[in-house]
């Protein structure tokens, strides 16, 4: 009696468990927005109360891709030397939500309108990084038989 778990995913699997994790995140950080404002509503954007968090926010938003992007690259060089598409995917899917957390992390920085605004330019951003089946394949590289088992969407990864 085998359970579909991590171990016997199909590459269908893993690009809805990666959209899956992705959309949980951009939800996360729309309804941590929407209570914010509600509990502290403003139609002003005021810099003047902002002070010198004006300029660290964006800064920290910044560090947060860059950072990210670089951890993902790191672990993502990692598995070009793996020859086995579960391993590539496992890694992958690691990799990409620790980048989804540095990036998901500035955006819960709220006090006005001000920072508001930040958020929803970096949610923005977010939103543009949902996992495709042609952005895996390109970020992993996958050419000859690994391509072709990844296309090969509804049978089991090996």
């Amino acid at each position: 009696m085998a359970t579909n778990s991590l171990q016997d995913q199909t590459p269908k699997q893993y690009l809805r468990s990666m959209q899956l994790v992705h959309i949980a995140l951009l939800v996360g950080m729309i309804v941590f927005a929407g209570v914010t404002y509600y509990m502290n509503p403003s139609t002003e954007v005021n810099f003047s109360e902002s002070g010198a968090f004006l300029f660290v926010v964006p800064i920290v938003i910044l560090l947060g891709i860059l950072i990210g992007n670089f951890i993902f690259k790191k672990l993502i060089n990692r598995t070009f030397k793996q020859n086995s598409l579960k391993t590539k995917l496992d890694n992958y899917l690691s990799a990409l939500i620790i980048k989804f957390a540095f990036i998901e992390g500035p955006s819960l920085l709220a006090g006005n309108l001000v920072y508001l605004l930040f958020a929803v330019a970096l949610m923005i951003y977010f939103f543009t990084l949902k996992p495709s089946k042609q952005s895996i394949i390109n970020t992993l590289n996958l050419t000859g038989d690994l391509k072709t088992q990844f296309d090969k969407e509804n049978e089991k990864v090996s």
